[in-house]
């Protein structure tokens, strides 16, 4: 499993975009990770103990890590109550995850570039 080899804090904060995104996607929560709302609280809620190369589980963190940066609107006084990092620094630690994963990581000259490009 990829996040298993991941620093334990990167580990912390996928935990923390899984338990953030439904609050921060609300309704658009299966729309935006592709995994319906009762499965994406069930990863949530079992995190770390799961299998990222179970598909739902994977969809799941990529869209939690995905959607996190951009989606949120007007929540920037909640984001510190459950993400311990800043959202700039979220593509950093969604990149080594993809790439633990073996999936492509875009080339990109910044987060904001990465993200254009994973979301077409």
């Amino acid at each position: 499993m990829a996040f298993e080899r991941m620093s334990a804090e990167d580990q912390a904060v996928i935990g923390d975009c899984l338990k953030a995104a439904p609050v921060f996607l609300d309704s658009d929560l299966d729309t935006v990770t592709g995994v319906d709302e009762e499965t994406f609280e069930a990863i949530a809620a079992a995190y770390p103990s799961v299998d990222d190369s179970n598909e739902d589980v994977a969809l799941a963190i990529h869209g939690a890590l995905l959607n996190m940066v951009f989606y949120p609107h007007s929540m920037e006084k909640k984001w510190s109550q459950f993400i311990r990092i800043p959202r700039e620094e979220i593509p950093a630690v969604h990149a080594r995850w993809m790439h633990l994963k073996g999936w492509d990581v875009p080339e990109a000259d910044s987060p904001g570039e990465l993200y254009f490009k994973l979301m077409r």
